[in-house]
């Protein structure tokens, strides 16, 4: 269904207006068939992903007309029309039609409330308006998990949720006009075909590139006006600031510890075991003090979480081990911007080098965080698994867990030697009855060994799990 979509993103409006064709577009367009006005959509996620956009331009190509509020922007006179006419929907629909000039069609105009997180009461009234039924309706969010957006106010059960998330890898290669190599992953994925040398190395250094400049819009849209990544790196660090100042509004304690956390997430992930401990961030640190700072990240979709099963099935989170868990930044593009901390000027030299791979640093928390980045926007609830080591205080930990349709799918990232691997090895010794299929992420071309399928990690996203 998605494939015919494509023709409403056609070549002068990605490179003159640079809107970007998402899949999420299709989830829209499933919403709007299967519900008919009984549900209201929520489109959420973290900010700068692109929802408004996205959403502004499902209204154009699938309504007669739309009527777009922007809650953050508008003015009081707006407000005050939902106040005083919530409960008289005839006088409501006749002064926002007055207030926009925009004329609004029974079942075919749709109300678009952008960040509605910041104006509750129009939240609120969705229940009535989707009972009254004359018009579609679609909410944007950011932060709308955050619990005090929605103290007060009755959440209205007729939302149906969509997350959305940075761009993925496939939508990268439409982003600059390619509709081809995803396609020529998939199918050498699904062969397990190597790529051979040339081509191997063209296509990490094209995802390496994707890694740097990483999937938020308004980033990818500068960085392919010029391919001037210093242009990008200024609205990378735009974005990080905008997160500092969300987190900055937060109370009481909570803000200090969010903010530590945020700005201290790429030397977690640098450290050989990633499970999340305070004492890294502050000494002398209790888990239960940054309980609320983690959940606060987590909410506004600024973290993605990764459980431990202490015993993986396809029943995964019967195993949960609520003591152990890993935290991934929701874009690996920030992550970088987050790592490297020297100049804006001198970071064109650096991201050179690595693009060339001719940087000597670990990469591993980048290729791992990548990962993560590209399964959540499958998807896929993040799962890691560790157990004991006999005869050490250490612990064998594999990276990614997926439950699949009777056992498990464990997942090893390896951004240098993809061998040897003891933690898979031994995790598959120990639970043979239950895999069903066990990869390695790594930098090399794909091969096969025994049991364990090695891909490269511009193919991860091309892995048909059952």
């Amino acid at each position: 269904m998605f494939a015919k979509l494509s023709s409403l993103y056609s070549e002068e409006v990605l490179f003159i207006t640079m809107e970007f064709r998402r899949k999420i577009y299709g989830e829209l367009l499933d919403w709007k068939n299967i519900s008919k006005g009984r549900s209201a959509l929520m489109l959420q996620g973290a900010r700068r992903v692109g929802k408004s956009t996205i959403v502004e331009r499902f209204a154009k190509d699938q309504y007669k007309s739309y009527i777009l509020i922007d809650f953050v922007e508008t003015d009081d006179e707006m407000r005050r029309i939902f106040t005083e006419y919530r409960t008289d929907l005839n006088m409501l629909f006749n002064r926002l039609q007055l207030k926009t000039g925009i004329k609004l069609y029974e079942r075919e105009s749709v109300i678009i409330f952008d960040e509605v997180q910041a104006f509750p009461l129009a939240r609120e009234m969705i229940k009535i308006l989707v009972k009254d039924g004359r018009y579609d309706y679609i909410e944007t969010g950011s932060l709308i998990s955050v619990r005090s957006k929605v103290v007060g106010i009755r959440v209205p059960s007729e939302e149906h949720k969509i997350d959305m998330y940075p761009m993925d890898f496939e939508e990268w290669l439409w982003a600059n006009g390619d509709d081809v190599t995803a396609n020529m992953l998939r199918s050498f994925m699904d062969r397990s075909e190597p790529l051979g040398d040339d081509t191997h190395r063209s296509m990490l250094r094209r995802y390496t590139e994707y890694m740097i400049i990483g999937g938020m819009p308004q980033v990818v849209s500068a960085y392919l006006e010029r391919h001037d990544l210093t242009e990008a790196e200024y609205i990378k660090r735009d974005i990080l600031d905008l997160y500092r100042d969300d987190i900055h509004k937060m109370p009481g304690a909570s803000m200090k510890r969010a903010l530590s956390l945020f700005n201290s997430i790429p030397a977690i992930l640098s450290s050989p075991h990633k499970v999340l401990s305070p004492t890294k961030v502050k000494k002398g640190s209790r888990r239960r003090d940054y309980d609320g700072a983690v959940e606060w990240l987590c909410d506004a979709m600024i973290f993605n979480r990764c459980r431990c099963s202490s015993d993986p099935s396809v029943a995964i989170g019967l195993s949960e081990d609520i003591g152990r868990v890993k935290y991934y930044l929701l874009d690996t593009g920030l992550l970088i911007s987050l790592a490297f901390q020297n100049s804006k000027e001198g970071l064109a030299e650096t991201y050179g080098l690595l693009l060339d791979g001719k940087l000597s640093m670990n990469k591993g928390m980048f290729f791992e965080n990548m990962v993560a980045q590209e399964l959540v926007c499958r998807g896929y609830d993040l799962w890691f698994t560790e157990f004991e080591k006999k005869g050490s205080k250490r612990k064998y930990e594999v990276d990614f867990i997926l439950p699949g349709r009777y056992g498990i799918i464990p997942m090893e990232v390896k951004s240098g030697k993809s061998t040897p691997h003891s933690s898979l090895d031994r995790l598959m010794e120990r639970y043979e009855e239950r895999i069903e299929k066990s990869f390695v992420i790594h930098s090399k071309d794909i091969r096969m060994d025994g049991d364990v399928t090695y891909v490269p990690i511009y193919m991860m996203p091309f892995i048909t799990w059952n």
